[in-house]
């Protein structure tokens, strides 16, 4: 990533597995995890077909979106347009 952007390497990032469900990756799924965690990234295995991992990659997205976001004030933004009564 930063080859196409040297800021790229500085943004958070996931790295996630697809397709747990099929032998092949399950059997070449550990060398992969193990490439990742050398360099300190963190890797989340998951199956659509079967949703295993799936809520594990989920709380890890909200986890680095919440972290990163500022909190909200309760009343910052645009008012909300009023309902029109018919």
């Amino acid at each position: 990533m930063g080859l196409f952007s040297p800021g790229m390497i500085e943004k958070p990032q996931i790295v996630a597995i697809g397709k747990i469900d099929l032998p092949t990756t399950r059997e070449r799924m550990e060398q992969e995890i193990g490439i990742f965690n050398k360099k300190g990234l963190k890797v989340f295995p998951f199956s659509s077909a079967t949703g295993e991992g799936v809520p594990q990659l989920l709380r890890e997205i909200l986890h680095q979106i919440t972290q990163r976001q500022p909190p909200v004030e309760a009343d910052a933004g645009e008012p909300l347009p009023e309902e029109s009564s018919s």
